[in-house]
């Protein structure tokens, strides 16, 4: 096994990128240990838990209590889809964002440390960008949702 890099380190990390490397550096390491059948060290989930409390204050910071930053823009989980919202209808009123370094897991891993109120919250499948704009995000890419 190729040894961790610094990013694994929380007091080595300066902003959300570098946590965010940490953190899925880590992930990777453990489901390496998983696949060759070797005991995952303790270190590794003392190294992810500091990592994710750090994270957890950068990116809370100066914000409102229901709010996360990712990427330099600031999210709201606003609501889940309603019964009427398939997937079709979702599909026609999405046009695709450009959001440098736009990662599936990192999003939700910023948006799983927010402490909602509201369980469905947690659960959010659309979210407002910036106070201004609401997105869904999928897998591949991050959609603007247009409600007509």
């Amino acid at each position: 096994m190729k040894k961790l890099s610094t990013y694994t380190h929380a007091r080595y990390c300066t902003d959300e990128v570098d946590l965010l490397a940490g953190l899925a550096e880590i992930e990777e390491a453990m489901k390496h240990c998983e696949r060759m059948d070797k005991k995952i060290p303790n270190y590794f989930y003392v190294r992810k838990s500091k990592l994710k409390e750090k994270l957890k204050i950068v990116v809370t910071k100066g914000l409102k209590a229901d709010e996360f930053r990712y990427r330099d823009h600031i999210f709201r989980a606003e609501r889940q889809f309603k019964p009427h919202e398939d997937f079709g209808y979702i599909g026609r009123r999405l046009t695709r964002l450009t959001v440098y370094g736009w990662d599936w897991n990192e999003f939700w891993v910023c948006a799983n440390i927010i402490k909602h109120e509201n369980l469905s919250l947690k659960k959010a499948d659309v979210f407002l960008m910036d106070r201004n704009v609401l997105i869904v995000p999928c897998e591949n890419f991050l959609g603007k949702y247009t409600i007509e």
